[in-house]
């Protein structure tokens, strides 16, 4: 993590600046479906999740990781795009780390090829495949069992 970021679990007021960023990366992803790209209540779509977010030195939001514990599964990882590629998602995912046992999962659309990278370059592994609403996805893995999938 860079010195002049940040993590923390999200309050309730924190929920309105979470919300904005969380419609403002789903418009901007070309490989979710078009109406995916319009909707989403962050609110609604993480109930029973315990979420974390990385601020900057101003406290402004640089992005979120949204986790149901106990399954240790990764739901949300949104940065905003600005923030890419300067530790944001691997401190958010650190966070996890602290709180969750391993193995953690997610699910990753299979079209969201700047993302299956990322996690790949952290050492997720595939550990099954299918396809829901939003389209064909890859189970990913991380943490002790990863090597044995």
């Amino acid at each position: 993590m860079t010195p002049e970021m940040h993590v923390r679990e999200a309050t309730p007021a924190d929920y309105p600046a979470l919300q904005a960023l969380y419609l403002a990366c789903r418009a901007h992803a070309a490989w979710l479906p078009p109406q995916a790209r319009r909707d989403g209540d962050l609110a609604h779509d993480s109930y029973g999740e315990r979420l974390w977010l990385a601020q900057d030195a101003r406290g402004a939001l640089l992005g979120f990781v949204g986790v149901w514990p106990p399954e240790s599964f990764v739901h949300h990882l949104y940065v905003r795009a600005d923030a890419r590629r300067h530790g944001v998602g691997r401190a958010l995912l650190q966070a996890v780390a602290s709180h969750c046992p391993p193995p953690w999962q997610l699910r990753c659309l299979a079209a969201n090829t700047e993302a299956l990278a990322f996690y790949r370059h952290l050492g997720w592994q595939a550990v099954a495949e299918g396809v829901d609403g939003d389209g064909a996805y890859l189970q990913l893995q991380q943490g002790p069992l990863a090597d044995a999938a």
